[in-house]
């Protein structure tokens, strides 16, 4: 069975971060290592919750017993989520580190969860500084949404061809950007590589739920490891973010018991001759 690692956050109810990702490797046949950056009731969207941050201090010792057990070994893919601190920023670039020195072959996949439109920042400054300065540039992907990339480049992203500038700036070799403006009806998908830039279009949503991110990101490293498409599995992803918004109706969280998996159609995107 495939294995992949994931540090991100987890709630008790909801989902998004750690719960979005076991779901869907779980639907994808993959084993997950899942490492919990803060354990909450909920979403901080839904109101009222409760939890706390776990200490990078209780991580350190997880990492070193995972390392030491060979669970680290064979790891195809490790998916990095919400780091609320410079802190676990830091012990994200370590993981990556230690499963690189028993896995080289793993691909590094990081959510860069800054924040989104309108409300901007939703983690520390410091926090945001050192993801953008130490951990986007050890990543072979990244999925940033249209703030999260404007804020990495301090580029304004307004258009399919603004964010395939902006990602060319990054030391990474294949951005998935997500919720880029289109038209008053659509949003982009842009997935941006060395080769080309393809766009995957979609109906803009009035409610978007929480974990959609979560589930694109988790989609895209699930389909890596079956089948190192990027293509393919980019399009997937869209389509399983469609497939979730649709289903969850107004609940304030993607609806992961509902989704209808076997049944989702890759939506398909199309070359950019001109954007670069």
């Amino acid at each position: 069975m495939p294995k992949v690692l994931a540090v991100s956050s987890f709630v008790a109810s909801g989902s998004v971060g750690l719960r979005a990702a076991l779901a869907t490797m779980a639907a994808h046949g993959i084993d997950l290592i899942a490492m919990p950056t803060v354990v909450l009731s909920a979403h901080p969207g839904h109101g009222r919750f409760a939890g706390q941050t776990i200490d990078v201090g209780t991580l350190e010792p997880m990492l070193s017993a995972l390392e030491a057990n060979g669970e680290l070994a064979d790891i195809s893919a490790v998916l990095m989520g919400y780091l609320p601190s410079a802190a676990h920023v830091a012990f994200g670039c370590r993981v990556i580190a230690a499963v690189k020195s028993q896995s080289p072959q793993a691909t590094i996949v990081v959510d860069p969860v800054l924040g989104d439109d309108p409300g901007g920042l939703y983690i520390d400054v410091e926090a945001a500084k050192a993801l953008a300065r130490d951990l986007v540039g050890q990543a072979d992907l990244i999925t940033p949404n249209r703030f999260e990339l404007s804020y990495l480049t301090g580029r304004s992203i307004s258009d399919v061809a603004t964010a395939s500038a902006a990602s060319r700036m990054l030391s990474v070799p294949h951005v998935a950007a997500t919720s880029i403006p289109l038209d008053d009806r659509r949003l982009g998908n842009v997935l941006i590589t060395p080769d080309g830039v393809r766009l995957a279009p979609v109906t803009r949503s009035h409610h978007a739920p929480h974990g959609t991110g979560d589930l694109f990101a988790a989609t895209l490293v699930a389909r890596l490891v079956i089948n190192p498409d990027l293509t393919s599995a980019f399009e997937r992803a869209v389509a399983v973010c469609e497939h979730a918004i649709a289903v969850s109706g107004n609940k304030p969280d993607v609806a992961l018991a509902s989704l209808r998996w076997s049944e989702i159609i890759p939506v398909p995107s199309h070359a950019l001759a001109t954007a670069t």
